[in-house]
């Protein structure tokens, strides 16, 4: 059967917690409550909670308080509905959510509506230099100062135990999470602060920035590797903001759609902010088309701007499959004819029976996970060979190969996960004749080792001779390999550069192109079956 399945979420923004009518709020949270149990019931258990940000109405630290109550009042409605494991919470803020100065405190902050003027405008240029050249963002982190203490105090504890895993950029808000559940396909979660330049009242609409170096220290990444990396290790990836897009300025916009969001690279933009909801695909010149959806306030006053609009009221479920498939279920809050309000459809969308079609699946995964929704019987068993002394390799090895560990294609194994007691030299016999793959973590450590030379190899070389393993030499440091019975064999990294040698930028380089050797072994593997 298919080995992943969709990855669901529950999507509220614009909460302005502690604004005025907290009468109306109580109302709204009890038909809130209602809505959740009667999705549940028909969509399933959120994976996730994204919050697109405002979620408090001044940014203080006792409204970041009511916040935690409402999650915490969450995450029991979600358990009374027979939910097992509470939804991680992925949020970014919105300009509610900031600490805006006030008087003659926000005259240093002037400089931010010059902020598409760049090296043009002196001080632009320096405060450009101070975010991105040296990677200090305390100019703009005083407007989130609560916000980032709630940041760490409630979201951040979440992934410590999870195998999920989050990053916090050094620039306030931003952050990006590589979520792996079980059963499911790696996804990919980006969040951008889309607010910081709007450190005051007033209309922001196309004044708004963001800047590839903000996007890209937002990234996991590692030391020395491109950030954009993450992206070839996740099949599918979400985008949150709190703002449209639309909202930033000439420049801004021109910069996100070229170095952020190109077609292919998001699989979704999801926001709010602007207190109703829709959706939009958008292609240009023939080429890919970018997806957004944008859900409405769950509550705020309840009127809004010089015009006295009515504000909508309402919240949205989502989910996404492998193949990148996006459903989305938009809630909106009415009034029915005896008077009483609850959430219902929004009756703006086309729905069917499973929701409504935001973006249609891809015809065919990435070819880097497209094997991830292939049936087959088992993941393929790798076994590491290796010197003691490489130890410390085969961790950083390990970690390159994590994204096929997600995808759930192979199963590793070495010596270190023998349990206490265990007869060892059975146990390793026993999953060298299991293993589909080999590694042989080469070194003089490795050649000199009786063990390694005189038992895993042999076995290894007979396997591999017979069609029943693929054995891969893993050139660690330098010796002479070549000579030995498996220097006949293909080794990676390519041309058998070694991974500690100088012909690799770094370490991790070396281990990258080792990572699509492996991955490309792997693939043909199940091409073959």
């Amino acid at each position: 059967m298919s080995i992943s399945r969709p990855i669901r979420w529950l999507h509220l923004t614009d909460l302005h917690l502690g604004c005025p009518g907290r009468d109306v709020w109580w109302q709204v949270q009890e038909e809130f409550m209602d809505s959740i149990h009667q999705a549940v019931s028909r969509i399933g258990h959120p994976d996730l909670i994204l919050l697109t940000g405002s979620l408090t109405f001044t940014g203080s630290a006792a409204e970041y308080e009511l916040v935690d109550q409402f999650l915490d009042w969450l995450m029991e409605i979600l358990r009374e509905t027979g939910s097992e494991t509470d939804p991680l919470i992925i949020p970014v803020p919105g300009n509610h959510d900031m600490q805006r100065p006030g008087g003659t405190a926000a005259f240093p902050y002037l400089v931010l509506d010059q902020i598409d003027h760049g090296s043009d405008n002196m001080h632009v240029a320096d405060l450009q230099r101070e975010l991105w050249d040296h990677k200090d963002a305390s100019f703009i982190t005083p407007l989130f100062s609560n916000y980032l203490n709630w940041l760490r105090r409630r979201i951040a504890p979440q992934f410590e135990e999870a195998s999920s895993s989050i990053h916090l950029s050094y620039f306030p808000g931003d952050l990006s999470a590589s979520i792996d559940l079980d059963d499911a396909f790696p996804l990919l979660v980006v969040g951008l602060n889309s607010a910081w330049v709007q450190y005051r009242a007033g209309d922001f609409e196309q004044k708004l920035h963001i800047s590839a170096r903000q996007f890209q220290a937002a990234l996991l990444s590692q030391e020395e590797a491109s950030p954009l990396e993450v992206f070839r290790r996740h099949p599918c990836s979400l985008l949150l903001m709190h703002h449209s897009p639309s909202w930033l300025s000439p420049p801004a916009r021109r910069i996100f759609l070229g170095s952020i969001y190109p077609p292919g690279r998001f699989t979704i933009c999801l926001y709010g902010h602007l207190h109703s909801s829709r959706s939009e695909g958008v292609s240009a010149s023939g080429g890919g088309a970018r997806h957004y959806f944008q859900t409405p306030s769950l509550f705020g006053l309840m009127h809004y701007g010089a015009a006295r609009e009515k504000r909508k009221i309402g919240y949205s479920w989502g989910a996404i499959n492998a193949l990148g498939e996006v459903r989305v279920w938009p809630l909106s809050r009415v009034l029915r004819g005896d008077g009483a309000a609850t959430f219902v459809h929004d009756f703006s969308f086309h729905e069917d029976a499973a929701g409504v079609l935001i973006r249609a699946a891809d015809k065919q995964l990435p070819k880097s996970t497209e094997l991830a929704e292939k049936r087959r019987p088992r993941k393929l068993r790798l076994f590491y060979s290796y010197a003691h002394e490489d130890e410390n390799f085969r961790d950083q090895l390990e970690k390159h190969l994590t994204f096929l560990v997600r995808l759930k294609l192979i199963e590793p194994w070495h010596d270190r996960k023998i349990s206490p007691g265990t007869e060892w030299n059975r146990e390793i016999s026993d999953y060298l004749k299991s293993a589909d793959i080999i590694l042989l973590l080469v070194s003089i450590d490795f050649i000199n080792s009786e063990y390694c030379w005189g038992v895993e190899v042999d076995l290894a070389l007979k396997r591999h001779k017979a069609g029943d393993a693929v054995v891969i030499p893993i050139i660690l440091r330098d010796c002479i390999w070549q000579d030995t019975p498996f220097g006949i064999l293909q080794a990676l990294p390519r041309d058998g550069r070694p991974v500690a040698g100088a012909s690799w930028y770094s370490e991790d380089q070396a281990f990258t192109d080792v990572a699509r050797g492996v991955r490309q072994i792997v693939m043909d593997w199940f091409e073959r079956e």
